[in-house]
């Protein structure tokens, strides 16, 4: 919409349109968007990480974990 897209990036927003901006937001399912995104790219990561010879086994489940924190956060 044109009103998001005037929104989007916007310093000076007031919380009335910071609201609106994250109606929208929901409206459109950016945030289903989003999440099945960082799961696919997740799971890429993942099996890249099992695969490479770059990391030892401990660097490889300390890095496999940082990927399950970051995907699972809220904010």
């Amino acid at each position: 919409s044109t009103a998001l897209r005037a929104m989007l990036g916007n310093p000076n927003l007031s919380d009335s349109e910071f609201e609106t901006a994250k109606q929208l937001l929901s409206k459109y399912g950016s945030k289903d968007y989003v999440e099945t995104q960082a799961e696919k790219y997740k799971d890429r990561a993942l099996e890249y990480l099992k695969d490479s010879t770059m990391w030892d086994d401990n660097a490889k489940r300390i890095l496999g974990e940082l990927v399950e924190y970051v995907t699972r956060r809220e904010k």
